[in-house]
């Protein structure tokens, strides 16, 4: 509470370790839920076809890595 999504950073990594950092755009409650939700952008430059491993982090707390798919 009382902080904002400056307070949350996000990166996302491809299968060669490469780390792309993402902006952070929107970080709010979930109504109905115990938990928040992290909006990030994309880099525009990702190329399809491949999975990327995203991860948060706030006041030095990182999340696990979520695998998306790029198409």
């Amino acid at each position: 509470p009382g902080e904002n999504a400056s307070a949350v950073t996000a990166r996302a990594e491809d299968a060669q370790m490469n780390v792309f950092p993402l902006a952070v755009e929107h970080v709010g409650v979930v109504t109905g839920f115990p938990f928040s939700q992290v909006i990030v952008r994309l880099p525009d430059n990702l190329p399809t076809g491949q999975s990327l491993l995203v991860s948060v982090t706030l006041r030095g707390q990182t999340s696990n890595k979520a695998r998306i798919s790029m198409r």
